[in-house]
């Protein structure tokens, strides 16, 4: 059993995952979405603002880690998966070059 800060962050995983198409919702492997609902947090409530991008949303910031990461693994296009390494190597790069001037 897990303790209840990973369970509101399932709960919270599983609302934002209810928002996506049909197609994307179906690249994200079953025993992945089984796990979140097996280990959500059923009093926990979270709603999610449409006006708002996932960046604006008042959830933890493990929650929008979880989503980024299964849009980059199992949603993206090659393209976006692309431009999401070379955006991560960028920074990468810039944090290095900050610990360098240090």
């Amino acid at each position: 059993m897990i303790d209840e800060f990973y369970m509101n962050i399932c709960s919270e995983v599983l609302v934002i995952l209810d928002k996506l198409t049909i197609e994307d919702y179906e690249k994200i492997p079953k025993s992945l979405i089984r796990w979140f609902e097996d280990n959500k947090n059923p009093n926990h409530t979270f709603e999610y603002d449409y006006s708002k991008r996932l960046v604006e949303q008042k959830t933890n910031e493990m929650t929008k880690g979880i989503i980024d990461s299964l849009f980059r693994d199992y949603i993206a296009t090659e393209e976006e998966k692309e431009s999401i390494k070379e955006y991560e190597r960028r920074k990468i790069d810039e944090e290095e070059k900050i610990k360098g001037e240090k």
